[in-house]
């Protein structure tokens, strides 16, 4: 699936009916993400980018 956005850790896609948040970060047994304040300062970026197009 080709992302117009994307950062090293992150790729948005729009769908006909919203938006998909690809990552590619650790995440614990439950499948909750676990982000370093690099990669959240990252994806806020992203977000910025997505939110300003």
């Amino acid at each position: 699936m080709a992302a117009p956005f994307q950062s090293p850790h992150f790729a948005v896609v729009r769908t006909e009916d919203g938006w998909i948040l690809e990552a590619r970060v650790t995440k614990d047994l439950e499948g909750d993400w676990l982000l370093s304040r690099h990669e959240l300062e990252e994806l806020h970026g992203l977000l910025e980018r997505v939110i300003a197009s």
